[in-house]
């Protein structure tokens, strides 16, 4: 192991293992602040480098240090790429504009609710005192810094979510849930469910039966998860009204975008406005004809049933955890 400084917060961190995998050349990194996490070169060389385009701001750093940190304490530390990082079916990295558009929260509530997530996971018990450091834990509260940290601790606990055990003069200190807090725990559970569902949207055609069988659903099932379609499903209510409670109860959804049918464009964004990660999937030489408003996220292009089956594999097993 030798000492260099963290990619995503410039702290002194360890490196692990330097070395190839998966086609990539890529760090290994343990930073107290950031958690354990892989980078790339490139994408190491694109948050570091001033001059490219879009910059990389105090608040992108935080989103960035506030997702490995999580990730890290859940076990699954994750491998970052640059944004150019393409598709390819031995993918086993996130590129870094995947990770700001639908890992990252993107208001300050959502911030004050994945803080709230953060420290029940590391609650051993209803009244357990949390030391919160004010430098090395930004990233738990997705703060850019440790006066944006103060203004969260503050307002979880004005909002009677946290009860402040503890305090110091620089801004830390011991802090518990409180049983609202606890309530607004169970109740983001309940919208984001840990289930072993993967939701599919797509066009429900015969030229794409294959496409299902033996690509998005195996894929699924291959990663672990239970596929669900809605048309193929067994139910008495509306299907509207089925669509939506089963993609509540999913941990993600796959919207294959090949004929650019509306439902599919609602479904992905009912399920993005509830925070569940999305993979765009399309059939190659079709992505043109899809709709501007996600040509801006990244897609599988396919070519074949088990060519679609090896790379959506290889993406959810690489960003759904």
């Amino acid at each position: 192991m030798a000492d260099q400084n963290c990619s995503l917060c410039g702290r002194v961190a360890q490196l692990l293992y330097p070395g190839g995998y998966g086609g990539i050349f890529r760090k290994h990194i343990r930073c107290e602040s950031c958690g354990e996490y892989f980078i790339s070169l490139e994408g190491e060389a694109q948050i570091s480098n001033p001059n490219f385009d879009p910059k990389f701001d105090p608040r992108q750093r935080a989103l960035l240090s506030g997702v490995t940190r999580e990730q890290s304490e859940r076990g699954n530390p994750i491998t970052i790429c640059s944004s150019a990082y393409a598709s390819a079916p031995d993918k086993i990295g996130i590129s870094l504009a995947e990770i700001l558009d639908t890992w990252a929260p993107h208001s300050i509530p959502d911030r004050v609710d994945r803080a709230l997530q953060n420290l029940a996971r590391k609650s051993r018990h209803p009244g357990d005192r949390l030391k919160v450091d004010v430098d090395k834990d930004q990233p738990l509260f997705f703060a850019e810094n440790s006066e944006a940290l103060r203004s969260i601790l503050k307002h979880m606990v004005q909002a009677g979510l946290l009860d402040e055990m503890v305090s110091c003069d620089q801004g830390g200190g011991q802090y518990a849930l409180t049983v609202k807090g606890w309530e607004r725990v169970e109740e983001l559970r309940r919208l984001r469910p840990e289930s072993r569902q993967g939701f599919v949207a797509m066009w429900f055609d015969e030229q794409l039966k294959d496409a299902y069988e033996n690509g998005l659903k195996s894929a699924i099932e291959d990663a672990g998860y239970d596929p669900i379609r809605v048309d193929m499903a067994q139910f008495n209510e509306r299907i509207d009204d089925r669509i939506i409670a089963e993609i509540r109860r999913s941990r993600f959804l796959v919207a294959d975008v090949t004929g650019r049918r509306p439902a599919v464009y609602f479904e992905a964004g009912f399920a993005m406005g509830l925070g569940l990660p999305i993979i765009f999937t399309c059939r190659k030489g079709h992505l043109d004809e899809c709709s501007f408003d996600t040509r801006q996220y990244p897609h599988i292009e396919w070519e074949s049933p088990d060519d679609l089956r090896e790379k959506l594999k290889n993406r959810i097993e690489a960003t759904i955890v």
